[in-house]
């Protein structure tokens, strides 16, 4: 999948890196947990790069959740009162 990185994948280290992707890994491999499709976690993420609350690790400062794996989820919901997706 050609998915743009999020900030945390840009500016962290490869430790963090890591222990984010190991948690989209498991995420994507729970059975009953229907993720949404490839277009619309770059829509998402995409959203997510452009709003002021994300910090510099990839971090919502709206709901404390990382971005990455926030988007992934398909019944799951931007936290801003202002919903970006």
């Amino acid at each position: 999948m050609d998915i743009p990185k999020c900030r945390a994948c840009e500016y962290t280290n490869e430790i963090h890196r890591a222990a984010v992707e190991a948690e989209v890994e498991r995420l994507s491999k729970m059975k009953g947990l229907r993720l949404c499709g490839e277009d619309e976690l770059k829509k998402r993420l995409l959203l997510c790069s452009e709003c002021g609350q994300l910090d510099m690790n990839g971090v919502c400062m709206m709901c404390g959740c990382y971005a990455r794996i926030r988007t992934l989820p398909a019944d799951s919901r931007c936290p801003a009162p202002q919903r970006r997706w």
